[in-house]
């Protein structure tokens, strides 16, 4: 137990407090989920420290019990995220504009019977929708601090045995990369590699001992 000016945590709250700090420290999607849940911890401590326990256990027992109370609040909470979720999909179309996303460039590898396919981090989450398998996305936490810091440096291309270390150890068969990356441009000049497809979004590079003829593009190819 931890005591500051009254206010008394267990070991527990402490734990899930800290850990929520954490959270919202290492990610900003965490924010909210530490706004939500922070008072929730804190609540009934504080609640004790004020002398509000008791007073509001008798008029919860003068009503009806805790737990058919505690079931309704739950029920009623479920119904309302779907109502409000159900009402808002509803009234709001989703889609990937083709200028942002390469929906006209990730069947390309599909044809080609690619298998592993090394994208750029942005590109996850549209290859997702689509149901196909990602080297990486945005949850970089998912992922672990050294393959997402190998990412970058092949992505970087500064290393261009980096890059090539990064495409044999993960057995990549093709890449689906922004129109721009530097290691879309290096791997248009490597040995080994050939670029299949490009548009003003992504380009997308497979080995070149791939025996399939290439995708016609939409901007330049080789």
């Amino acid at each position: 137990l931890i005591c500051y000016r009254g206010l008394t945590l267990s070991v527990p709250r402490i734990l899930l407090l800290l850990g929520l700090v954490w959270m919202a420290l290492s990610h900003i999607r965490n924010i909210e989920v530490f706004a939500f849940i922070a008072p929730l911890v804190l609540a009934k401590p504080m609640s004790e420290q004020w002398g509000m326990a008791v007073v509001t256990a008798a008029r919860f027992e003068e009503r009806r019990s805790l737990p058919v109370v505690t079931m309704l609040a739950a029920v009623a909470m479920v119904i309302g995220a779907w109502v409000t979720t159900t009402t808002f999909v509803a009234q709001h179309e989703f889609k990937f504009l083709p200028a942002f996303w390469p929906a006209a460039a990730v069947d390309v590898p599909q044809q080609h019977k690619a298998q592993r396919v090394f994208n750029t981090a942005p590109f996850g989450g549209y290859l997702v929708s689509r149901d196909i398998k990602v080297f990486i996305d945005g949850r970089a936490e998912l992922y672990g601090e050294q393959f997402v810091l190998d990412y970058y440096a092949a992505l970087d291309a500064r290393d261009t045995g980096q890059l090539l270390d990064l495409l044999d150890r993960y057995r990549i068969d093709a890449t689906l990369l922004s129109s721009g990356s530097p290691a879309g441009n290096v791997l248009d000049h490597l040995k080994g590699w050939k670029r299949l497809y490009k548009d003003d979004v992504a380009v997308i590079h497979v080995r070149s001992d791939d025996k399939a003829a290439a995708a016609p593009a939409a901007g330049s190819s080789n």
